[in-house]
């Protein structure tokens, strides 16, 4: 005796499968996209970096960007907050860079800040993409200073500056380092800037 097992629902032919595949497709296609799209933390740093008393360009933060990272399309942000004080009895010079691969994308050059007892907040943020190609890229950014106590509350800003580079020819092939460092016009101990954290998102 055979038996012959009845499927509990009846095969509808090629076209069905035909269809199931493209569905598959179009879904697969559309979570690439999704993937491509979203913010990506490629790194992360709380640890305080104390930089006072010194004339000499002091690095206050470093992340090596590995070869291939930006593509032909996609941007990097990076955002670091500090404060500064200036309590040396008089107006001095405060310097931040953003480099990358050795290249300064991004500086406030020298502003002059008033003493004050106060620490002022501080924010860099920059944006360097790729501009359709490995070998070109546009970087644009901010750094922000608030005014007197700002640590404290809502006090209105102080000063923003914004700058960038729009002719940049890095080889983002290779591993580039990507860096903030500040520069104090006067060595004294009363001049102090701090780095908090700092973080580089891919877009």
């Amino acid at each position: 005796m055979t038996v012959q097992a009845t499927p509990s629902r009846p095969l509808t032919g090629q076209g069905t499968v035909s269809s199931i595949l493209r569905y598959l497709d179009t879904f697969r296609n559309s979570i690439e996209r999704l993937l491509d799209e979203r913010v990506r933390v490629l790194d992360r740093s709380g640890a305080t970096v104390t930089v006072t008393n010194s004339v000499a360009i002091t690095n206050l933060y470093t992340f090596s960007v590995l070869g291939g990272t930006l593509e032909t399309t996609k941007r990097l942000r990076l955002t670091l907050i500090g404060d500064y004080l200036n309590n040396d009895g008089a107006a001095r010079d405060l310097t931040l860079r953003v480099l990358l691969g050795g290249t300064v994308v991004l500086t406030t050059g020298a502003v002059s800040v008033t003493n004050d007892a106060a620490r002022r907040i501080v924010r860099v943020q920059c944006e360097i993409a790729a501009n359709d190609a490995t070998n070109a890229q546009a970087a644009a950014g901010t750094v922000s200073l608030g005014a007197v106590d700002t640590v404290g509350g809502n006090a209105p800003t102080y000063t923003d500056r914004l700058g960038g580079h729009t002719a940049l020819t890095k080889d983002t092939q290779t591993d580039l380092t990507l860096a903030v460092d500040v520069l104090h016009g006067t060595a004294s101990a009363n001049i102090v800037f701090r780095k908090f954290a700092a973080v580089v998102e891919l877009l």
